[in-house]
């Protein structure tokens, strides 16, 4: 008998893990935290990314008033082509800074809020591979990465059975069924979801 899901859940950004919400035998919601790795750097991080887009943004204005200026001169000829090239061009690039600021500063709000780790859908915790304090990285390492909660989806289990091979013609997806389970008289109903062709 499996559980419908399994997810092994590790953290989404590297660093100590700080709080863990849950304990083995929770249920949880979608969505519900499961985890937290300490926050201090990605929130230096992302105010960081912020001052720098206000900084841009201020930069932009007045690269925007110097052009006004620029183009106030040029129609009383009072300032070269070159000089104007050279200021609208300064405007353009501080718009192109204002982009790659926004950009910087929503992969920082992103990193921000990955701190915290949520059920990706309604479940139970069946297991806990680490307490608090550990430090765990997102990244893989040897094949696998770093897991500090389980959950499964067990509101609807699967029963993976055998059969001889001469009953393989008998069977068909969606084929109505009954599950019995050794030392229990309960007939469960079911139906086959999945036919597998491997042969022992």
């Amino acid at each position: 008998i499996a559980a419908r899901r399994t997810s092994n859940i590790g953290p989404l950004v590297e660093g100590v893990i700080e709080e863990i919400f849950v304990k083995v035998g929770d249920r949880v919601k979608k969505g519900a935290p499961l985890f937290k790795t300490r926050q201090d750097n990605y929130q230096r991080s992302l105010e960081e990314a912020e001052a720098a887009l206000n900084l841009a943004k201020i930069r932009s204005v007045q690269a925007l008033r110097n052009l006004e200026n620029a183009r106030e001169l040029a129609k009383m000829r009072n300032i070269s082509k070159t000089r104007l090239d050279d200021i609208e061009t300064a405007y353009q690039v501080s718009n192109a800074i204002i982009n790659q600021a926004e950009a910087a500063f929503k992969t920082a709000e992103q990193f921000f809020a990955d701190t915290v780790v949520t059920a990706p859908f309604d479940g139970s915790i069946t297991g806990k591979n680490v307490d608090e304090g550990v430090y765990l990285s997102n990244r893989f390492s040897m094949g696998e990465t770093s897991a500090v909660v389980r959950i499964q989806e067990m509101s609807v289990v699967a029963a993976i059975v055998q059969t001889p091979e001469k009953n393989t013609g008998l069977l068909r997806v969606g084929q109505s069924a009954t599950v019995t389970i050794e030392g229990h008289n309960q007939i469960f109903d079911s139906y086959i979801y999945i036919l597998n062709d491997r042969i022992d």
